[in-house]
């Protein structure tokens, strides 16, 4: 039996083919083309050297962004995959399909069919089953997810909708009264780049207080950086503020002062969604 990580590559593949390229579908699934590329070409993590698999989230933008059902990229799609030449047809007896030469790995457990949420529970005891809530549910609040525009030098801001898997993001409501935001100055936006590495990672969502502009040593926050919206950690040294990134190669991601009218705190970073693991 294939692992849901190879049943989403071959998926990953059959939409690479209906939308014509990797950086088409990147586009469209607001991710990054390299990282699909990644998945595409089993490139090994650099940390846990096993092959970049696809998060869930991720498979849930590639859905949308190409009118799938929900669900379609964890599901096998036999024939898709021998009209794209994945998978052989082969058929063995009792009408089992013989799949490509693909050995999957000598570890892999995989169960016999799927665990109820109740036999999970009991192996996990804390473990919280998934709820699909209603819009209008009042213990989620939705905040939009934009993309700034900025301009040097000027501390006000545009936003427009960025094209993710929705227009908003959800948080509990009683998240936002435990630290006393105000959803009002609460906006979510798209981590670029990989100068946070190993805190956020390009693809990342960020939920930002744009009431919050007051530093703090070793922050996080988005900052209009001579028009430029950037997330960087500001730092306080030799009397100054810096703008540092996370990264460990500091000579590629060195650190930049932030003074003046070239260097504007828009809000602070107060939350980090990430398919990730």
């Amino acid at each position: 039996m294939r692992t849901n990580d190879e049943i989403r590559r071959l998926n990953l593949l059959v939409a690479i083919s209906r939308i014509g390229s990797a950086a088409r579908l990147a586009d469209l699934a607001s991710t990054s083309p390299a990282y699909l590329s990644q998945i595409k070409n089993r490139v090994a993590d650099s940390k846990s050297g096993t092959p970049k698999a696809m998060g869930d989230e991720l498979a849930r933008r590639i859905e949308s962004a190409i009118h799938l059902p929900l669900g379609w990229m964890d599901s096998s799609h036999h024939m898709d995959w021998v009209n794209a030449g994945l998978i052989e047809n082969a058929t063995l007896g009792g009408g089992e399909v013989a799949p490509k030469t693909e050995l999957a790995p000598a570890n892999s457990v995989e169960p016999a069919t799927a665990l109820s949420i109740e036999d999970a529970v009991r192996l996990l005891p804390d473990a919280i089953g998934v709820e699909a809530r209603e819009n209008d549910d009042p213990a989620l609040t939705h905040i939009p997810k934009v993309k700034l525009r900025l301009s040097a030098g000027i501390s006000g801001f545009e936003t427009e909708p960025e094209r993710f898997d929705g227009t908003t993001t959800t948080v509990p409501t009683s998240w936002i009264e435990r630290h006393g935001y105000n959803r009002k100055h609460l906006i979510a936006t798209l981590v670029k780049g990989e100068s946070m590495e190993t805190t956020l990672y390009d693809g990342d969502l960020v939920i930002i207080n744009l009431a919050d502009t007051r530093l703090v040593d070793g922050g996080l926050y988005a900052i209009n950086y001579g028009g430029e919206p950037v997330i960087k950690r500001m730092t306080r040294d030799a009397g100054q503020w810096w703008l540092t990134s996370d990264h460990r190669d500091q000579q590629r991601y060195y650190r930049r002062i932030c003074s003046g009218a070239e260097c504007i705190i828009v809000g602070r970073v107060v939350k980090r969604e990430s398919e990730r693991l």
